[in-house]
């Protein structure tokens, strides 16, 4: 006799979860940030959390980029690069939501 419960074809099935909300924010991370790691530092990160991010553009003492994706992994990039690797030291990042409309032009893929 077989251990293995079968499943009947005709029961009804769990529903499939939702997608998680996706958003596009704008971070802007200032202070001593110039250390040619921390961007890709922050992509190796921001791909860990499923996120896409855009290209990094420095701005005088301060590396902006865009980033979408669920808003808690959002969050955690914010954290982490708050913290940053040791060849930079933070003192803010500043998040700006943007549009959420249309596909993410400029994003590199985060797989």
């Amino acid at each position: 006799m077989d251990p293995t419960p079968q499943q009947d074809p005709a029961a009804p099935q769990a529903p499939d979860r939702p997608a998680p909300p996706r958003v596009s924010e704008r971070f802007v991370i200032t202070g001593a940030v110039e250390a040619a790691d921390f961007p890709g530092w922050i992509g190796a990160h921001g791909r860990k959390l499923g996120l896409e991010l855009g290209p990094m553009e420095r701005q005088g003492a301060a590396l902006a980029f865009r980033a979408a994706g669920a808003p808690e992994m959002l969050d955690a990039l914010e954290m982490g690069c708050s913290l940053g690797p040791r060849s930079v030291t933070v003192q803010r990042v500043d998040r700006q939501a943007l549009s959420n409309e249309g596909p993410a032009v400029g994003f590199n893929s985060a797989r």
